[in-house]
């Protein structure tokens, strides 16, 4: 089973090992740009969250890859002291991450 792992500072990822999500502090843009370089190249993992401040700082180059990859799955999260312009809701999140919007009917 794959798992789910979060990349952030320590606010956010205290917030979802509480949930039961592994995660790991990052303060670093070269960090994080090496985490999710891992994370693509491990299989074991499906989803990566990473907060959405570190997220900004990932090289161009980086972001295009994610872009063309299935899987891990990599969301940026808003963290703890994002401003309300950098929280995405669950909507946009879920399309972003599928390709196609979830609708009642």
């Amino acid at each position: 089973m794959q798992k789910i792992v979060v990349y952030g500072h320590g606010p956010t990822v205290l917030g979802f090992r509480l949930m039961g999500i592994e995660g790991e502090v990052v303060e670093q843009a070269k960090e994080i740009e090496k985490k999710i370089e891992d994370a693509i190249s491990n299989g074991n993992i499906g989803i990566v969250l990473v907060e959405q401040s570190l997220f900004n700082k990932v090289d161009w180059r980086l972001k295009k890859r994610i872009e063309n990859i299935a899987s891990p799955v990599i969301l940026p999260v808003a963290g703890t002291g994002a401003e309300e312009k950098e929280k995405e809701s669950l909507d946009v999140l879920i399309k972003r991450a599928l390709g196609f919007e979830l609708k009642k009917k």
